[in-house]
């Protein structure tokens, strides 16, 4: 089935689905996501497992340059399920549509760019140092000033 140009969203993208209420397009093929911008991507479905899958909004972490030129990024998915928030990679944020979502940040993972769907936004500057903080204890980095870590 064709789409017709009033079918079109005002970026002049296909409609692929709802999300929370707000139609969803797909990415231009010149179109690159950039770091700490907020995207509905469609994940792989884990069976079995607690990792985030499907249709979902995504915090793109990678940096820019490998965002540009590589077919994959990383990121982390969020949710709106407000739980386990004292855990250091658990970063709420608000969201582009008013509301507010969790990015779990201990589920960092490579995606490939075609599961990209639209750009949702951008996350507010105030919030992108606890994002990166996260990242660090994710990943065991010692960061300068902060000597408190969580390991066992």
């Amino acid at each position: 089935m064709m789409v017709s140009e009033k079918m079109r969203g005002p970026t002049g993208m296909k409609p692929v689905g709802f999300f929370n209420g707000k139609e969803h397009s797909r990415m231009k093929t010149n179109e690159h996501p950039q770091r700490m911008e907020i995207w509905y991507a469609n994940l792989p479905l884990r069976s079995g497992s607690s990792v985030q899958g499907g249709g979902r909004p995504v915090v793109v972490i990678s940096n820019d340059i490998c965002n540009a030129v590589s077919t994959v990024i990383t990121v982390a998915p969020m949710t709106r399920r407000m739980k386990k928030l004292k855990l250091p990679t658990h970063v709420v944020i608000d969201v582009p549509d008013g509301g507010q979502s969790v990015v779990l940040v201990e589920q960092i993972m490579p995606m490939d760019k075609s599961l990209l769907k639209s750009r949702m936004g951008k996350v507010k500057d105030e919030d992108e140092p606890r994002i990166e903080q996260a990242v660090k204890e994710q990943l065991g980095m010692r960061s300068e000033g902060n000597e408190q870590h969580y390991y066992l």
